[in-house]
């Protein structure tokens, strides 16, 4: 109920009305509800959508953080310039949500530091 909602062109009542019907229709409302129900319903269950969609977003980005994690630890494999030739151990237990901010911090810390040594190498190679 947002970006599809949008058009350059005005939509009549009844076309608005249609595609918020589908609209409702696709996250579990009746027909019966969206067009006689009680429209308290229709929000309530608008709003446990849009909860859910952020649950959804959060455990998306969960996933790739631990993507991310994974490849910095091993990413000094694939670095041939390296003198290090271990992985650093992956994670021992999950991420806990108040040291997320924190742990991403310190991925980007481990990151530039590689990119630096890198760079590094590469202005003393040439």
């Amino acid at each position: 109920m947002g970006e599809e909602l949008v058009d350059s062109s005005p939509l009549s009542l009844r076309e608005l009305f249609t595609k918020l019907c589908d609209y409702f229709v696709s996250i579990g409302l009746s027909y019966e509800d969206f067009w006689d129900g009680d429209p308290l319903k229709a929000h309530a269950l608008y709003r446990a959508e849009k909860i859910k969609q952020q649950r959804e977003n959060n455990s998306y980005w969960l996933l790739n953080l631990y993507t991310y994690e994974a490849l910095a630890r091993v990413s000094p494999l694939f670095n041939g310039f390296s003198k290090q030739t271990r992985a650093h151990p992956y994670l021992e237990e999950p991420l806990k949500p108040e040291s997320k901010k924190k742990e991403v911090h310190n991925m980007k810390a481990r990151f530039l530091k590689l990119v630096e040594a890198h760079n590094m190498q590469k202005r003393t190679d040439e």
